[in-house]
């Protein structure tokens, strides 16, 4: 109860290729791989998607004006904390803190984690169209183990947003908590 078992930070990177046909058939090809051999190789197997698409008779894009639109916009969604707004170090503690709280009956075992990812994405196309765009998200769950007697149970509570508001906001911690509780009274019944 309250102890950390694990802080951990990943990276991943990649890129993909949609190609269409004229006919409005699509190819799409991802690899982690980044290279300027592994883009032509990724734009050759995207194409080739395409034009087995458009061969076998698929559904085809039927929105033209996607390959004919200029006009260039860049939007940066609001977030109610940056990333980076909360120290790694207070972020353990108020997830501790939480953990501990969670802990209302003796015969239940809670294992808290929090988790956070920023996905950015950057679509550059062959008519010109350069878009760029973030996608924030979040969760705390809490897995649940009851042991009484010899009858064992087990949950998860969990909630999901876009960020550390889900540690910081007090009506955030009431759901989690409401949820947390509504479970393990289920893992105790």
């Amino acid at each position: 109860r309250g102890l950390l078992e694990q802080v951990q930070s990943t990276s991943f990177s990649g890129f993909a290729v949609q190609v269409f046909t004229e006919k409005g058939h699509m190819g799409f090809s991802s690899s982690n791989i980044i290279s300027p051999e592994n883009a032509v190789e990724q734009v050759r197997l995207a194409e080739e998607l395409a034009r087995a698409a458009e061969k076998l008779g698929g559904d085809a894009v039927t929105y033209r004006g996607m390959f004919s639109a200029r006009d260039t916009e860049r939007v940066v969604p609001a977030q109610q904390y940056a990333f980076d707004a909360v120290p790694i170090d207070r972020m353990e503690q108020i997830l501790k803190e939480l953990n501990v709280k969670f802990g209302y009956d003796q015969r239940l075992s809670i294992r808290s984690s929090f988790g956070m990812f920023e996905d950015d994405w950057r679509v550059v196309r062959s008519d010109g169209r350069d878009v760029s765009f973030r996608i924030p998200r979040a969760f705390v769950y809490n897995v649940i183990s009851a042991a009484d007697g010899n009858k064992t149970a087990s949950g998860r509570a969990s909630i999901s947003g876009s960020g550390l508001e889900l540690l910081l906001d007090p009506a955030h911690n009431a759901d989690l908590e409401a949820r947390t509780r509504q479970t393990g009274d289920l893992c105790i019944a």
